[in-house]
This record gives structure tokens, sequence and C-alpha cells, in this order.
């Protein structure tokens, strides 16, 4: 496993470097968006980027890497050092918040995307979902969210969902009404 890293935080920095010699896998530093481009010419498997880069967020360093993104089939984990909640970004495959990597960090190694649970979060209540939707997305689920009962039937006959969660509202439709297959 080699990994190439754009972070500068130190924390960050440090515990991404103990855990990868412990785990006797390969990795870079980059400090440059330009180094980071060049070293992915090295085909690492994994990308690691901090969502904030000085003045560069990971929305700009992703724009330009694009193409080199594209061409290769590389697991990117984005380390969301800031307070936005970051979610169902192309090309990522892992949110780490910062505060969160030494327990987040070994799941990113051990899970793949296919084995992460889907769960469906119905609810008219938009406060719960981020309520919810954070809590769930901190535990390594995938949450699909609906706002209606409607929304929340046609997402789950699309989407196959591990689990559905729901709260009493008069905006849910009783799933008596709508039965599932």
């Amino acid at each position: 496993m080699y990994i190439i890293a754009l972070i500068k935080t130190a924390s960050s920095k440090n515990f991404l470097k103990d855990y990868c010699t412990t785990m006797g896998y390969g990795f870079e530093f980059v400090h440059t968006v330009a180094d980071f481009q060049e070293a992915l010419e090295s085909n690492p498997d994994m990308l690691f980027i901090e969502a904030q880069f000085g003045n560069l967020d990971y929305e700009d360093i992703l724009a330009d890497l694009n193409y080199q993104i594209q061409k290769k089939a590389v697991k990117i984990v984005l380390i969301n050092n800031t307070p936005d909640v970051l979610e169902n970004l192309p090309y990522i495959s892992h949110v780490i918040e910062e505060h969160f990597l030494a327990q987040r960090l070994p799941l990113v190694f051990s899970q793949k995307k296919d084995q992460t649970k889907k769960i469906l979060y119905a609810s008219d209540d938009k406060f719960m979902h981020r309520v919810i939707g954070d809590l769930l997305r901190k535990n390594t689920y995938e949450v699909i969210q609906a706002f209606d009962g409607i929304e929340a039937l046609s997402l789950y006959q699309s989407a196959k969902p591990h689990l559905i969660l729901t709260l009493n509202s008069r905006a849910i439709i009783p799933m008596t009404e709508y039965p599932l297959p």
C-alpha cells in the first residue's frame, strides 16, 4: 500500500505517519498541489487531502487533479478540518473529521466502499435530518435522506438500504398504505 498525503495540520500528519509506519505502508507527504500532481505519477493506492489546505480548499485541489484522478482508480480520503458537513463528494471514498482521525483511520483501510451499510432516514424535520445524518455518517454509514413517505418509498426501491429509520410525523405516509415489496 502506497499513500500520498497533502496535509499541513501537524496532529493529522503525525498520526497518519505513525499509523502508516506501524502498518508497514509506504507514504509520502507533499507540500504543494504541484508536488501532489507530480506524485500521482507514482500510482499511489490512496490519497489523503486536507479539506482546507492553506488558501485552497479540497474543491480547488480536486479540480486541478480532476483529469489525473479520473484516469486512476485511486481511493481519496478527505480529512475535514473545517466545521462544514461534507457529504456525497465525487471521487471521495471517505470523509474523516480531523478530531476523529485516530478512531476512523483503521476503518478506511479495512472497509471497502461496497461494505458500507446504507441507512434510509425519512422525516420531514430538517433539523433531525442534520442531527441523525451527522451521527450516522460519523459512524461510517451511508445515509440516504427522504423528507416524505413518497420519496422514502422511491429511495427504498432504488437504493436498497440495509435499514430504514423514520420519525413519527404527519408528513410520513404510513408504510401500511404502501407495503414494501
